[in-house]
């Protein structure tokens, strides 16, 4: 009997993923360890590993399906090949529920008039790209709207777009909003118009990930953003002397980022309101722990942020290596949900591409997030050495703040005691 490989619990707050990419076919050698395929959360991107060596028999979901945790999403025979008479990959037969979509009188009723077989997958792809399922002709059982459905109308589209028209409201309503609060009739006005040529695109499910998060923390939070300048000087010269034999010990190169993180802790436990989070019912949550969580672009131009727990525990040592580690397994798509949540503040390295400063959205629900522009050397005058003139590292630091929880004079206290941090690090890798 062929091994089932179930849809693994991939978080203890994930009860369905999706199938990205298989990576081995139907009849296709698979050991023990490999990559079966590649699995996709709201949170993260991952590899699930086969629990057992043999020949792959049949891939029961297809790609871009969400399925909850526990159904079996392939059958692996265990030795050397498949057993005889293996069908090609097809999608299971299962009871279908089907989805009802309000027409834009509120009413629902049978297929035609408001009845759509149809995945969440496939009814999220619709709703990101403002089409009408009732428009779409489902090619699966019972007239069910598959994947495939919806791209090939998407192509339909862009061949003989509606020049000058953008999705109509009722469209939009039928959908389903895209965002919460925000109202279809006036989503409908910046409607995209497709032209020949144009590339509809659909977002990746980390990207589709970072749309809503980015979305929802601008509509609820009122953000101010507060900047100040910081001498690197003495961070520059630790990793100048210290870092080719950190290097040659550590196997990684020192960077910026665990300094950085070293000065947020210090200056969060002396400002706790900054390491808190925010609830519907008015409240402040001061966190005994200090969760940083760390901004990581990955290669393929998205964006993660992996949380290093209780980072008041670590020396900056312990800090360069859990960051590190972190960064390198989030870039190889190794990281575990519970990793991308549960963070009290965030640290993003705009310098990292160069920028001089930015203005970081909050990661919700946490009330503060400090982006550190590019170090560059620039004249300044040091006041407290008569007004002399010198060149120094320097680099702007933007602090955003969710006005709801924390004000001004708060905000400008913790720049203050982060500047002195910085200005004066004195601990050695």
């Amino acid at each position: 009997m062929p091994f089932q490989v179930p849809m693994p619990q991939v978080g203890e707050s994930i009860f369905e993923a999706t199938v990205v990419r298989w990576n081995r076919r139907p009849g296709e050698r698979i050991e023990r360890d490999e990559p079966l395929c590649i699995l996709s959360t709201d949170k993260a991107e991952m590899d699930l590993p086969s629990p057992v060596s043999g020949v792959v028999e049949e891939v029961l979901v297809e790609e871009g399906r969400t399925v909850r945790v526990g159904t079996v999403i392939a059958t692996v025979q265990e030795g050397e090949a498949a057993s005889p008479g293996v069908p090609p990959a097809a999608e299971p037969v299962r009871p279908e529920v089907p989805t009802l979509i309000p027409s834009p009188a509120g009413v629902a009723g049978p297929r035609g008039a408001g009845r759509v077989f149809s995945s969440p997958v496939v009814r999220r792809l619709a709703r990101e790209n403002a089409l009408d399922l009732l428009a779409i002709r489902g090619t699966g059982r019972q007239g069910r709207i598959s994947r495939r459905d919806v791209l090939a109308h998407m192509e339909a589209r862009a061949a003989a777009p509606p020049r000058g028209v953008g999705p109509s409201p009722a469209a939009l309503m039928a959908a389903g909003p895209p965002l919460p609060g925000f109202p279809t009739e006036l989503l409908a006005r910046f409607a995209p118009v497709v032209e020949p040529g144009d590339v509809v695109e659909p977002m990746g499910p980390v990207r589709r990930a970072i749309f809503d998060h980015m979305a929802l923390t601008w509509h609820v939070a009122p953000h101010v953003h507060a900047l100040a300048e910081v001498d690197f000087s003495r961070i520059q010269a630790l990793r100048r002397g210290r870092g080719p034999a950190f290097e040659a010990r550590e196997g990684f190169r020192l960077t910026y980022t665990p300094f950085l993180a070293r000065a947020l802790v210090s200056t969060l436990q002396r400002h706790p309101r900054l390491n808190a989070s925010v609830t519907a019912a008015r409240e402040s949550v001061l966190h005994r722990g200090i969760h940083l969580g760390i901004a990581v672009a990955l290669p393929d131009g998205g964006l993660v942020v992996p949380v290093l727990r209780d980072a008041q525990d670590y020396t900056l040592t312990g800090l360069a290596r859990r960051v590190d580690e972190l960064a390198r397994r989030a870039r190889e798509r190794r990281l575990q949900p519970d990793e991308l949540r549960g963070g009290t503040f965030t640290l993003s390295n705009l310098g990292v591409f160069g920028n001089l400063a930015g203005m970081p959205l909050i990661n919700q629900p946490q009330v503060g997030i400090v982006g550190i522009g590019a170090v560059k050397k620039r004249v300044v005058v040091l006041e407290d050495q008569g007004d002399a003139i010198a060149v120094r590292p320097m680099a702007y630091v933007t602090l955003g703040y969710d006005h709801r929880a924390v004000d001004g004079s708060a905000s400008g206290a913790f720049l203050r005691d982060f500047r002195a941090a910085v200005d004066g690090f004195d601990e050695e890798p």
